[in-house]
């Protein structure tokens, strides 16, 4: 059995999928505790004592602060999902940055009361205007060791490393081989750093995820990237980059 105090569990989970251990976790936040197995490196069963399966993992990725051990070798007598660790880390992230609504807030609204038929919805005019807009994200990309360029987004998931495989190349010796993974959300980027040496930035400030908008600077390593967000309209498909 090993235990994980050093380093956060997160890190530690992203590591053991990406390595394709098999084993399993036991994971505590005061008195919750939870478990994941893991298979060659795939989530096939995470239990809590309120949930199983896929919302249990998200469950104990939302938990603060936690405490675990690693059995390595365990396996699961049974298997209730199968998925890998990294897309559901990319749905927490994605969860855990949408906007939540205080239900004790004086500006909720409750459906058991009337709303003001001038404005049945306050997000209404929000959401329309985000339906109606297409956000194209971009990257001013420079370093030391890195002529200057400009890396359009053109999908919704970008692996950043300095191995030519990635979706976005990055060959400079501060950047390691898997270091990050990017996911556009709208206007947005959100970062999850994979376990990289040298680490990832936003703004100066180091980070293991986070979210980046237009105007920002995200680093890896020591190349430095601006955030760039262009809004076009929907239907104006000649300003729109190719998918690939």
């Amino acid at each position: 059995m090993q235990t994980g105090a050093t380093f956060p569990f997160k890190e530690v989970l992203q590591h053991f999928s990406q390595t394709g251990r098999t084993g399993q976790f036991c994971v505590r936040q005061g008195s919750e505790a939870g478990e994941i197995f893991l298979s060659n490196g795939m989530a096939v069963f995470t239990a809590t004592p309120s949930r199983i399966g896929e919302a249990a993992f998200l469950e104990i990725l939302s938990w603060p602060s936690v405490t675990y051990t690693w059995v390595d070798g365990q396996r699961t007598p049974s298997v209730n999902m199968t998925r890998s660790v990294e897309e559901l880390l990319v749905q927490h992230i994605i969860q855990e940055s949408a906007p939540k609504t205080n239900p004790n807030s004086p500006t909720a609204t409750s459906p058991l009361k009337p709303v003001h038929l001038l404005n049945p919805n306050p997000n209404t005019e929000t959401r329309s205007i985000a339906q109606n807009n297409i956000y194209i994200v971009s990257l001013d990309i420079a370093s030391t060791e890195l002529a200057p360029f400009t890396y359009v987004i053109k999908s919704n998931q970008v692996r950043v490393g300095r191995e030519a495989d990635n979706d976005l190349p990055l060959p400079d010796t501060s950047v390691s081989r898997r270091h990050a993974l990017l996911v556009v959300a709208q206007d947005s980027l959100l970062l999850r750093d994979l376990g990289s040496k040298n680490g990832c930035f936003i703004d100066g400030q180091p980070v293991t995820s986070g979210i980046a908008k237009g105007g920002q600077i995200v680093s890896f390593g020591e190349v430095n990237c601006r955030v760039q967000v262009t809004v076009v309209p929907r239907g104006n498909s000649a300003a729109v980059p190719a998918k690939t």
